[in-house]
């Protein structure tokens, strides 16, 4: 029997190496009432504050070196698949998509609090 292929995810894509240090970040993502939308890539999301309170302010993270944002809703809905919308110099926003073992979620108005990682790797270029 053959074993599966495995290659490189494009998360490394803009970054020095695709293999640096990996840092996460617990954190806890409340929605109420937030819009989920999967035409526009599902939960949108601010990882400034969160980055920012966690950085080194003489070396902050910046939102390129999020690569992934991981965790399951109180509702049982897996959290993942984090799609980094356009940063400045005060955000980081971006959507992350909830499904569970069949179905993503359904647009609307969803309220739920979502216990996840945020996986990051320096030298993400922006």
């Amino acid at each position: 029997m053959a074993d599966a292929t495995i290659a490189l995810a494009t998360a490394s894509a803009g970054r020095i190496s695709p293999v640096n240090t990996v840092a996460v970040i617990k954190a806890v993502i409340t929605a109420t009432a937030t819009v989920y939308a999967t035409a526009t890539g599902g939960l949108p999301i601010d990882l400034y504050a969160i980055l920012t309170a966690c950085s080194n302010p003489a070396y902050p993270f910046n939102a390129k070196d999020v690569l992934e944002v991981r965790g399951t809703s109180t509702l049982g809905w897996q959290a993942g698949g984090w799609t980094l919308g356009t940063p400045t110099a005060t955000t980081a926003p971006g959507t992350i998509r909830l499904w569970n073992s069949l179905v993503e979620a359904a647009d609307g108005a969803t309220t739920a609090s979502i216990p996840v990682l945020i996986y990051l790797s320096r030298n993400g270029a922006l």
